[in-house]
């Protein structure tokens, strides 16, 4: 039965992510490492994605903002006093930090095959992470004071900043995509070979 297959896929997963993610953080690591490293292990197995998906998406949608919130959102410094996220030291600081971040994302635009101006911009903005799993390393560094709380303010603002310019740029350069075939089937190609509206 297909349906009895999915769920002990899924609950099988479950059960793997949550023993590795006891077993990651007893031994001082991430329990997210472990809940990867799981994952890692079912990969191989043939419709193991289409199950998870199928069963969790409703989940994902509010789950992961529910997580994120009552971890790297309760954990932000209050925004009053010399070490809030909205201080001159974290602001300035943090547009440091986030334009280091986002040269360093523009710099791979260099592997883009083929390399052209549209594919290395398109790849380098697509290559930006939207800065969940940064949050939560900036707030367990925070939490064991590996960095200072003005410091972790500055963080917090240049990865706010990363998490804004990623999807700006993509969405521009997206909007400029060439009309000709680009890297042989990219957006470009797509947005050629699409009919008009009403073609027939």
């Amino acid at each position: 039965d297909p349906l009895v297959r999915t769920h002990a896929m899924v609950g099988a997963l479950l059960a793997l992510a949550t023993l590795f993610a006891w077993c990651a953080a007893a031994a001082g690591s991430s329990d997210l490492l472990g809940a990867f490293c799981a994952g890692l292990c079912f990969s191989p197995v043939p419709g193991v994605l289409e199950a998870w998906v199928s069963q969790t998406k409703r989940f994902e949608r509010w789950g992961a903002s529910l997580f994120f919130a009552a971890t790297v959102g309760f954990a932000v410094p209050p925004l009053t006093g010399s070490s809030s996220p909205a201080s001159a030291f974290a602001v300035t600081t943090g547009l440091v930090l986030g334009a280091v971040g986002i040269v360093g994302k523009m710099a791979l635009g260099v592997w883009a095959t083929p390399l052209t101006p549209y594919n290395a911009l398109e790849f380098a903005f697509a290559m930006m992470g939207r800065g969940e799993f940064s949050f939560l390393l900036a707030e367990q560094a925070g939490t064991e004071d590996v960095i200072p709380t003005g410091l972790y303010s500055a963080t917090i603002v240049g990865i706010l900043l990363c998490c804004i310019a990623a999807p700006v740029g993509f969405r521009a350069v997206l909007s400029r995509a060439p009309t000709s075939a680009v890297g042989g089937g990219g957006v470009g190609t797509a947005r050629a070979a699409r009919p008009p509206p009403g073609a027939p």
